[in-house]
């Protein structure tokens, strides 16, 4: 035993030497890796400096110019470590250009302490790659073998390609960091793995800013315990309510994202902003506050007991928003304070509840959601102040709104700025000479007033005892409505204000202050105004005040048809596709699907939602939705849940639908497709949409409405199988809507996963459409629903626009609504509003468990009764994109050309075919388009579905090109052919001798007939040269022949009887 046991040491011993080795290695191989992201750090700086802003297309030219000229020790870098794992980035706001993964990802944060939502600039970082490699991806190739190649946001993609400006460079800008997480995790474990950099230290772990008291479920509270109404309090509080303006209400929201982009000066501005309110007659419980994701010790910070509500309640918030505004008597003066991180779209980023560092809708709060909020607003007086980046698109929102009269709001950057550190809220008791419109009117007011605090309103000892604009609005007669508006500034009348930048001159000291209005100016601040310098000129926003004074109605009769009012504006189109899955039962039951059934005969219990039914998955189609997500160049999610979506409708008796809302089957894909031109083919252009997700549900069924007001219900639709498939709004006109759609057809005939007839209703789109100015923000959407065809999708969409554009520019405001599109008037309808938030009460399906899917990575012994990506992706066909790459690269064909033969089912098997006999492929193309393709339209059939085969087409072109058989021969044979004729071209035309006359003298002898037997004809050729006659003599030869006369030759010889026979004098 002893002897056994010394081999068994030595190796042991062994075994430790080679494991310290590889640790000692290991350690050296991380402080080589350390080392070069320092060097990588280098090298993105230089890129950055040295880069030109005329051609970039990172930022803007102003910005760009302003990134260049920073200082490296002023920038903070962060990188993920290379660790063998492969790395993908995904944005709040939208992810990144590539869905490919990469060995290590670099942030550079040139603006460290700005105000979140601010220009980074991030880096793909690959190794293993060539320099040409590198070159070909537009990267810098390091000399470590690294690869490091810009970073742009996926929606620049089609921006680049219709000739992107300087505006809409900004929709290319990266303004949050990247969640960088490991390729292979899943949503629910993503962690950051970004490190800071240290200059002394090298990379390390950021420091945690915050603690996270996150949290798990949301609820809906009516926040009206506490809500202090003067119309229903009793008598004393009414009185001291309206003497002191205890009815002003507050809503504070400072959103958050992630432990990078938090910052403590955000619980600071909520600190000040909330003492500021305080000090104005503001009480506790009117003013309600929404704070990153929980309380934080805001609470401590403000010395209240008040509960913080998480900025994540987005529906809680919008429900007290609207109370607020749509209760009359409710509120004096309302005021709305943004204080987050914001997409350059000037949406507020809230919070990332589910953790999957990507921005879904009930993330953030947009600028159309805020002004659908506050329409109407019944309070004397509402103020928005946006202490926020990006803040001037509100302020430019509001400009066009006819809906917001008694509003004033304050920006704190132009529509294409941020708001830089010191902006704004964060000195209210210091004078900065950055700050501007809320804060330098601040300053003012305190100097002029000789107080120690800011005072936002013009009041005494932080009590007002009338409204801002020093008229009591909201108390009873003597004052009336006319005497108001004659004595006072203000109250409800004043048109809403649009801060604009002037150089004035506040007690000697040169700033800049935004104002508007010379109204405005007067009636927020009369005791300033004569402090203002003379030499200053202030500019009424008189287009505004023409507007809400003068009370304009629309006006429809003049129809808005200049191309300079049309090229103002952009349309902005999303699709939503239903795809009905080509399977052969439905989706949760057994029940077959089958069109055209007659009424309620293909449905089962579980369809007709009888109790007790439960619903089993149907394991086809969750697999025809994985082919397709693959096709459309998706990513599966590995674990995706059902979801129920009430509603109420006779069609769907469950009174709710089974969908996946929150983890859909795929995400982030894209479709690439041809945009055809209307001149030619040079105008032609490739366009990318990217897919934000692909879901099952269930279909509803189908309701006839008939005369007598009754409704009858087939049920044999309900329940089949659907993919939804969202797209982003990147298309800009229908033309990219009906192309889009015809590829997205194309691709799904091609995987075999719908059948696409759209007559039958297996391919529904829905279109949500709105239009802005070029370098606005995106304007109120409406949706036309159930469009069927792409000719109709493309008028429906540009119909649409048009007429949004009308409203806009008649001075109106666009409302969000449903419309259908009425094919009999070729225009869209209203069906109903949208503008009230409808409720669906989503919850997880609770009788159904989560989809796992697995691929090659995971256990075989798992993956046994699972879906499987890597044995799904094994059945794709070739895709229309890559035949189009191919013709365009091995034929050298125009795009629109390759893109009809690749959506032609069959025809381009025939085109390689032909091309490889014949060389000229113009006739080739000539003879699929219009000899062929016209022929099988006839027929109603596709090349696919004829008799034909490619080599019979191939013959009979030879035919006619080598000049034969003539074009009418050439139809009469193709007819045979698609009839089924067995046999080739060639043996045909020699069965029935339809080859040309070649005999020169036959023609002319029977041409000679021909003028013999038609001579006034050719006598009015010869007189006047018409061709219509010369037309009616070649007629009469072709049925002497048979078609087997030339027609150029015949129309010479015709030409040269006729000169020879009648001689006409000229005059």
């Amino acid at each position: 035993m002893a002897l056994l046991a010394i081999p068994f040491l030595f190796w042991l011993a062994s075994s430790i030497v080679n494991l310290q080795a590889k640790v000692v290695h290991m350690n050296s191989f991380n402080l080589i890796v350390d080392l070069d992201r320092n060097h990588w750090a280098d090298v993105a700086f230089d890129f950055i400096a040295n880069m030109s802003c005329r051609d970039t297309f990172l930022t803007t030219e102003e910005d760009c110019n302003r990134l260049v000229s920073i200082r490296k020790s002023d920038m903070n870098f962060y990188s993920a470590p290379v660790s063998g794992n492969k790395y993908r980035a995904v944005l709040p706001d939208g992810p990144l250009t590539r869905t490919d993964v990469h060995d290590a990802i670099l942030v550079i944060d040139p603006y460290p302490e700005a105000n979140l939502g601010h220009l980074l600039v991030v880096f793909y970082v690959d190794l293993g790659w060539t320099e040409l490699q590198c070159k070909v991806n537009g990267g810098q190739y390091t000399d470590d073998g690294a690869c490091l190649s810009l970073a742009l946001r996926k929606r620049c993609h089609n921006l680049l390609l219709r000739k992107l400006n300087s505006h809409r460079k900004k929709q290319c800008e990266i303004n949050f960091f990247p969640l960088v997480h490991f390729a292979n995790e899943e949503p629910s474990q993503r962690s950051q793995k970004l490190e800071c950099r240290d200059f002394m230290t090298g990379f390390a772990p950021c420091p945690n800013l915050r603690p996270r008291n996150h949290t798990d479920n949301l609820f809906c509270d009516a926040l009206e315990e506490n809500t202090l109404r003067c119309s229903t309090s009793s008598t004393t509080v009414g009185i001291r309510c309206r003497l002191f303006e205890r009815c002003d209400h507050a809503v504070l929201i400072s959103g958050g994202w992630d432990r990078l982009t938090d910052r403590p000066l955000y619980l600071e501005n909520m600190v000040r902003f909330h003492d500021m309110l305080m000090n104005n007659g503001f009480i506790h419980s009117n003013v309600k506050m929404f704070f990153s994701n929980g309380n934080n010790g805001i609470d401590k910070a403000l010395g209240i007991n008040d509960e913080v509500f998480p900025a994540a309640f987005k529906l809680t918030m919008r429900y007290h928003i609207r109370k607020i505004c749509q209760t009359r008597h409710c509120a004096d003066s309302f005021v709305i304070y943004l204080n987050s991180p914001t997409t350059n779209e000037g949406s507020s980023l809230l919070w990332d509840i589910d953790r999957n560092g990507q921005a879904d809708d009930s993330e953030i709060y947009t600028i159309r959601e805020l002004l659908q909020d506050t329409q109407d607003c019944m309070a004397q007086q509402l103020y928005i102040i946006a202490d926020q980046n990006f803040s001037g698109k509100l302020i430019h929102a509001l400009e066009h709104s006819s809906r917001h009269q008694n509003v004033m709001a304050f920006a704190s950057g132009r529509e294409h700025e941020y708001s830089w550190n010191g902006d704004f809220t964060t000195q209210w008791t210091t004078y900065n000479s950055k700050q501007d419109c809320i804060a330098e009117t601040h300053e003012a007011v305190k100097t002029t007033m000789n107080s120690s605090e800011p005072l936002l309103f013009d009041g005494s000892n932080g009590i007002l005892n009338t409204t801002i604009y020093g008229a009591p609005c909201n108390v009873l007669p003597p004052y009336t409505e006319h005497e108001l508006q004659k004595s006072f500034y203000g109250c409800q009348y004043l048109p809403t204000s649009v801060c604009v930048r002037y150089e004035i001159s506040i007690d000697g000291v040169i700033s800049m202050i935004e104002f508007t209005d010379h109204n405005f100016i007067m009636a927020y601040l009369p005791k300033l105004f004569s402090k203002i310098s003379s030499n200053s000129q202030l500019f009424p926003a008189s287009a505004l005040k023409r507007r809400f004074f003068s009370h304009q109605h629309l006006n429809f009769s003049t129809k808005i048809s200049t191309e300079e009012a049309f090229s103002k504006y952009e349309g902005v189109v999303g699709l939503e596709v239903h795809a009905q899955i080509n399977s052969k039962s439905k989706l949760f039951s057994t029940s077959p699907v089958e069109f055209g059934a007659p009424t309620n005969t293909k449905v089962s219990y579980f369809d007709a939602a009888f109790p007790g039914t439960l619903p089993v998955l149907n394991k086809s189609c969750v697999e025809a939705g994985i082919l397709t997500a693959l096709a459309c160049n998706c990513t599966i999610n590995k674990l995706s849940t059902f979801d129920r979506k009430h509603y109420f409708y006779p069609d769907l008796p469950a009174g709710y639908q089974i969908t996946q809302q929150f983890k859909p089957l795929a995400r982030n894909g894209h479709v690439k497709f041809v945009v055809h031109g209307k001149e030619n083919d040079s105008t032609s252009y490739e366009c990318i949409a990217c897919i934000k997700q692909i879901q099952l549900e269930q279909d509803s069924g189908r309701s006839f409405h008939v005369k007598g007001a009754k409704s009858l219900v087939d049920l044999n639709r309900a329940g089949i199988g659907l993919m939804e498939i969202v797209f982003e709004p990147d298309l800009k006109n229908g033309s990219e809507a009906a192309a889009l759609v015809k590829e997205l057809i194309c691709i799904l005939k091609r995987v075999g996963t719908c059948t696409c007839q759209m007559e039958e209703g297996t391919l529904r789109v829905d279109a949500n459409i709105s239009v802005n100015k070029i370098g606005d923000p995106l304007g109120v959407r409406t949706e036309v629903k159930n469009i069927n065809s792409l000719r109709y999708i493309a008028r429906a969409i540009d119909y649409e626009i048009e007429r949004q554009i009308q409203i806009i520019e008649s001075g109106g405001c666009v409302v969000n609504e449903t419309r259908a599109y009425d094919y009999a008037s070729k225009k869209t309808i209203f069906m109903r509003d949208k503008e009230i938030l409808q409720d669906y009460r989503f919850m997880p399906e609770p009788n159904l468990p989560p989809i796992r899917i697995c691929d090659e990575n995971d256990d075989h012994e798992i993956c046994d009764n699972l879906p499987n990506i890597d044995e799904i992706r094994k059945r794709m066909p070739v895709l229309p994109e890559t035949e189009r790459s191919l013709l365009l690269e091995k034929y050298k064909l125009p795009l629109s050309i390759a893109d009809r033969i690749v959506h032609s089912e069959g025809l381009k098997e025939v085109f390689e075919v032909m091309a490889s006999r014949i060389d000229d492929k113009i006739a080739i193309c000539k003879f699929l388009f219009y000899t062929l393709e016209s022929q099988l339209n006839i027929k109603k059939t596709s090349f696919k579905e004829s008799y034909l085969t490619a080599d019979q087409v191939t013959d009979l072109l030879e035919l006619l090109l080598s000049k034969k058989i003539s074009d009418a021969t050439t139809s009469d044979v193709l007819q045979m052919l698609l009839n089924g004729d067995q046999r080739s071209a060639l043996e045909i035309v020699e069965k029935y001798n339809w080859f040309l006359i070649s005999d020169q003298k036959e023609l002319e002898k029977l041409c000679s007939e021909i003028i013999n037997t038609h001579p006034k004809v050719a006598k009015k050729y010869g007189n006047t040269g018409k061709q219509r006659h010369m037309t009616s003599l070649l007629v009469a030869l072709n049925e002497k022949v048979n078609n087997r006369a030339s027609i150029k030759d015949a129309e010479a010889v015709f030409k040269k009887i006729i000169s020879e026979k009648f001689q006409i004098k000229k005059s």
